[in-house]
Protein backbone atom coordinates (compact mmCIF):
# COMPACT_ATOMS: atom_id res chain seq x y z
CA UNK A 1 0.00 0.00 0.00
CA UNK A 2 0.97 3.56 -1.28
CA UNK A 3 0.71 5.76 1.41
CA UNK A 4 1.53 9.52 1.82
CA UNK A 5 1.42 12.02 4.75
CA UNK A 6 1.14 16.13 3.68
CA UNK A 7 1.49 18.45 6.74
CA UNK A 8 3.79 21.65 6.45
CA UNK A 9 4.95 20.47 9.75
CA UNK A 10 8.09 18.71 9.43
CA UNK A 11 7.67 17.58 13.65
CA UNK A 12 4.53 16.56 12.98
CA UNK A 13 5.26 14.62 9.82
CA UNK A 14 8.09 12.93 11.79
CA UNK A 15 5.78 11.92 14.36
CA UNK A 16 2.74 10.83 12.33
CA UNK A 17 5.67 8.52 10.29
CA UNK A 18 6.56 7.16 13.69
CA UNK A 19 2.93 6.08 14.43
CA UNK A 20 2.13 4.63 11.15
CA UNK A 21 5.82 2.26 10.97
CA UNK A 22 4.63 1.18 14.57
CA UNK A 23 1.09 0.25 14.12
CA UNK A 24 2.09 -1.40 10.36
CA UNK A 25 4.95 -3.50 12.91
CA UNK A 26 2.11 -4.44 14.68
CA UNK A 27 0.06 -5.60 12.07
CA UNK A 28 2.22 -6.98 9.99
CA UNK A 29 1.55 -4.53 7.22
CA UNK A 30 4.36 -3.35 4.64
CA UNK A 31 2.81 -0.03 3.59
CA UNK A 32 5.27 2.27 1.35
CA UNK A 33 4.95 5.83 2.91
CA UNK A 34 6.26 9.36 1.78
CA UNK A 35 6.27 12.50 3.40
CA UNK A 36 5.50 15.75 2.31
CA UNK A 37 5.57 19.14 3.32
CA UNK A 38 5.16 20.76 -0.03
CA UNK A 39 1.65 20.26 -1.95
CA UNK A 40 3.10 21.40 -4.93
CA UNK A 41 5.39 18.28 -4.75
CA UNK A 42 2.54 16.01 -3.93
CA UNK A 43 0.68 16.87 -6.66
CA UNK A 44 3.92 16.72 -8.87
CA UNK A 45 4.30 12.98 -7.89
CA UNK A 46 4.82 11.11 -11.42
CA UNK A 47 4.25 7.61 -9.91
CA UNK A 48 1.51 4.91 -9.08
CA UNK A 49 -1.21 7.01 -7.88
CA UNK A 50 -1.41 6.94 -3.33
CA UNK A 51 -3.74 4.32 -2.17
CA UNK A 52 -3.91 6.30 0.95
CA UNK A 53 -3.21 10.04 1.88
CA UNK A 54 -3.11 11.68 5.43
CA UNK A 55 -3.94 14.87 5.13
CA UNK A 56 -3.30 18.06 7.04
CA UNK A 57 -6.23 21.30 6.42
CA UNK A 58 -3.89 24.23 7.50
CA UNK A 59 -1.16 24.69 5.53
CA UNK A 60 0.24 27.97 6.15
CA UNK A 61 -1.77 30.92 5.12
CA UNK A 62 -2.09 30.37 1.29
CA UNK A 63 -2.86 26.59 0.92
CA UNK A 64 -5.85 24.82 2.39
CA UNK A 65 -6.06 20.75 2.32
CA UNK A 66 -9.50 20.76 1.51
CA UNK A 67 -9.11 22.25 -1.99
CA UNK A 68 -5.89 20.26 -2.73
CA UNK A 69 -8.02 17.42 -1.81
CA UNK A 70 -10.29 18.40 -4.51
CA UNK A 71 -7.33 18.54 -6.69
CA UNK A 72 -6.26 14.71 -5.66
CA UNK A 73 -10.12 13.62 -6.16
CA UNK A 74 -9.77 14.27 -9.96
CA UNK A 75 -6.29 13.29 -10.40
CA UNK A 76 -6.59 10.23 -8.22
CA UNK A 77 -10.26 9.01 -7.97
CA UNK A 78 -9.38 5.57 -6.32
CA UNK A 79 -7.24 7.62 -3.54
CA UNK A 80 -8.48 7.69 -0.29
CA UNK A 81 -8.04 10.41 1.69
CA UNK A 82 -8.16 10.92 5.51
CA UNK A 83 -8.41 14.20 6.88
CA UNK A 84 -5.69 14.96 9.56
CA UNK A 85 -6.50 18.82 11.80
CA UNK A 86 -6.34 20.13 15.24
CA UNK A 87 -9.48 21.90 14.52
CA UNK A 88 -12.77 20.22 14.58
CA UNK A 89 -14.42 23.35 12.88
CA UNK A 90 -13.45 22.17 9.34
CA UNK A 91 -15.65 18.86 10.54
CA UNK A 92 -18.35 20.11 7.80
CA UNK A 93 -16.02 21.51 5.21
CA UNK A 94 -14.80 18.24 4.02
CA UNK A 95 -17.64 17.05 2.50
CA UNK A 96 -17.16 19.23 -0.27
CA UNK A 97 -14.72 16.61 -1.22
CA UNK A 98 -14.11 12.52 -1.29
CA UNK A 99 -12.90 11.52 2.07
CA UNK A 100 -12.75 8.46 3.95
CA UNK A 101 -12.42 9.71 7.69
CA UNK A 102 -11.89 13.10 9.60
CA UNK A 103 -9.45 12.54 12.34
CA UNK A 104 -7.92 15.24 15.37
CA UNK A 105 -3.90 15.23 15.22
CA UNK A 106 -4.25 14.14 19.34
CA UNK A 107 -6.56 11.12 18.05
CA UNK A 108 -4.52 10.03 15.23
CA UNK A 109 -2.82 6.98 17.11
CA UNK A 110 -6.04 5.80 18.78
CA UNK A 111 -8.19 6.52 15.41
CA UNK A 112 -5.70 4.45 13.09
CA UNK A 113 -7.25 0.77 13.64
CA UNK A 114 -10.14 2.33 12.53
CA UNK A 115 -9.20 4.04 9.93
CA UNK A 116 -6.59 1.36 7.87
CA UNK A 117 -10.11 -1.06 8.69
CA UNK A 118 -12.27 1.17 6.92
CA UNK A 119 -9.51 1.63 3.67
CA UNK A 120 -8.68 -1.76 3.89
CA UNK A 121 -12.40 -2.78 3.23
CA UNK A 122 -12.64 -0.12 0.53
CA UNK A 123 -9.58 -1.59 -1.28
CA UNK A 124 -10.57 -5.33 -0.86
CA UNK A 125 -14.08 -4.33 -2.39
CA UNK A 126 -12.70 -2.25 -5.73
CA UNK A 127 -14.86 0.56 -4.99
CA UNK A 128 -14.60 2.16 -8.67
CA UNK A 129 -15.14 5.90 -8.39
CA UNK A 130 -15.04 8.41 -10.66
CA UNK A 131 -14.12 11.94 -9.46
CA UNK A 132 -14.98 14.74 -12.06
CA UNK A 133 -15.93 19.01 -12.30
CA UNK A 134 -19.15 19.27 -13.53
CA UNK A 135 -19.68 22.26 -16.05
CA UNK A 136 -21.38 24.67 -12.79
CA UNK A 137 -17.83 23.64 -10.85
CA UNK A 138 -19.17 20.97 -8.58
CA UNK A 139 -17.48 18.24 -7.59
CA UNK A 140 -19.09 15.18 -8.31
CA UNK A 141 -18.19 11.67 -7.69
CA UNK A 142 -19.78 8.40 -9.45
CA UNK A 143 -19.81 5.39 -8.71
CA UNK A 144 -18.60 3.81 -11.91
CA UNK A 145 -21.31 0.80 -12.24
CA UNK A 146 -24.03 3.72 -13.14
CA UNK A 147 -22.21 5.43 -16.21
CA UNK A 148 -23.98 4.03 -19.25
CA UNK A 149 -21.86 6.20 -22.39
CA UNK A 150 -19.79 9.46 -22.30
CA UNK A 151 -20.44 11.46 -25.08
CA UNK A 152 -18.46 14.96 -26.49
CA UNK A 153 -20.41 17.03 -28.26
CA UNK A 154 -19.46 20.58 -28.85
CA UNK A 155 -17.15 22.42 -25.80
CA UNK A 156 -19.06 19.68 -23.22
CA UNK A 157 -18.96 15.81 -22.47
CA UNK A 158 -22.15 14.49 -21.71
CA UNK A 159 -21.64 11.78 -18.87
CA UNK A 160 -25.04 9.63 -19.30
CA UNK A 161 -25.96 7.78 -15.76
CA UNK A 162 -28.99 5.43 -15.46
CA UNK A 163 -30.84 8.04 -13.58
CA UNK A 164 -29.62 11.23 -15.11
CA UNK A 165 -27.02 13.07 -17.43
CA UNK A 166 -23.99 15.45 -16.20
CA UNK A 167 -21.73 17.86 -18.17
CA UNK A 168 -18.30 18.00 -18.28
CA UNK A 169 -15.76 20.76 -20.02
CA UNK A 170 -13.06 17.67 -19.54
CA UNK A 171 -12.34 16.13 -22.74
CA UNK A 172 -13.18 12.44 -24.00
CA UNK A 173 -9.26 11.36 -24.35
CA UNK A 174 -8.22 12.54 -20.49
CA UNK A 175 -11.10 11.41 -18.92
CA UNK A 176 -10.74 8.01 -20.62
CA UNK A 177 -7.56 7.70 -18.27
CA UNK A 178 -9.13 7.87 -15.37
CA UNK A 179 -11.88 5.29 -15.83
CA UNK A 180 -11.17 2.14 -14.49
CA UNK A 181 -9.53 0.41 -17.46
CA UNK A 182 -11.52 -2.66 -18.97
CA UNK A 183 -14.88 -1.68 -18.41
CA UNK A 184 -14.31 1.34 -20.55
CA UNK A 185 -14.01 1.54 -23.90
CA UNK A 186 -13.62 3.99 -27.15
CA UNK A 187 -15.35 3.17 -29.75
CA UNK A 188 -15.58 7.01 -31.47
CA UNK A 189 -13.53 10.00 -31.24
CA UNK A 190 -16.43 11.36 -29.31
CA UNK A 191 -18.17 8.42 -27.38
CA UNK A 192 -16.66 6.37 -24.39
CA UNK A 193 -19.23 3.13 -23.59
CA UNK A 194 -19.58 0.95 -20.48
CA UNK A 195 -18.78 -2.56 -21.97
CA UNK A 196 -21.43 -4.30 -19.39
CA UNK A 197 -24.10 -1.63 -20.84
CA UNK A 198 -23.76 -2.81 -24.26
CA UNK A 199 -26.18 -5.17 -25.67
CA UNK A 200 -25.82 -5.77 -28.91
CA UNK A 201 -22.49 -4.88 -31.38
CA UNK A 202 -23.87 -4.67 -35.45
CA UNK A 203 -21.76 -3.52 -37.83
CA UNK A 204 -21.19 0.43 -37.10
CA UNK A 205 -23.38 0.84 -34.05
CA UNK A 206 -24.02 -0.29 -30.33
CA UNK A 207 -27.47 -1.20 -29.04
CA UNK A 208 -27.07 -0.27 -25.99
CA UNK A 209 -29.19 -2.09 -22.62
CA UNK A 210 -31.34 1.17 -22.13
CA UNK A 211 -32.01 1.17 -26.28
CA UNK A 212 -29.61 4.17 -27.20
CA UNK A 213 -27.61 3.64 -30.23
CA UNK A 214 -24.29 4.38 -30.11
CA UNK A 215 -22.01 4.81 -33.54
CA UNK A 216 -18.94 3.15 -34.09
CA UNK A 217 -16.59 5.21 -36.43
CA UNK A 218 -15.20 3.26 -39.23
CA UNK A 219 -11.94 3.48 -37.45
CA UNK A 220 -12.53 1.85 -34.18
CA UNK A 221 -14.56 -1.08 -35.69
CA UNK A 222 -12.35 -3.57 -35.31
CA UNK A 223 -10.20 -2.36 -32.45
CA UNK A 224 -13.27 -2.07 -30.45
CA UNK A 225 -14.84 -5.68 -31.71
CA UNK A 226 -11.39 -7.38 -30.80
CA UNK A 227 -11.30 -5.44 -27.45
CA UNK A 228 -15.10 -6.22 -26.50
CA UNK A 229 -14.69 -10.06 -27.23
CA UNK A 230 -11.42 -10.01 -25.14
CA UNK A 231 -13.42 -8.37 -22.38
CA UNK A 232 -16.68 -10.75 -22.91
CA UNK A 233 -14.08 -13.92 -22.45
CA UNK A 234 -12.18 -12.47 -19.30
CA UNK A 235 -15.74 -11.77 -17.56
CA UNK A 236 -16.63 -15.59 -18.32
CA UNK A 237 -13.36 -16.53 -16.03
CA UNK A 238 -14.20 -14.76 -13.46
Amino acid sequence: MRIAVCDDNKNWLDQASAIIHMFAEENGLQPVLFLFSDTDVLLQEQKEPFDLIFMDIVLGREKNGIQIVKMINERWPACQIVYLTNYLGYAMDVYETEHVWFVLKSQFKDRLPVVFEKVKHRLEHGLNLFVFTASDQEIVTLDCGKIRYLERSGRLTSIVTEDRVYYTRDKIAPLLERLPAGDFLRCHSSYIVYLPAVQSIQKDRLLMKDGSVIIISRSYQKEFRRSFLEWAASRRQL
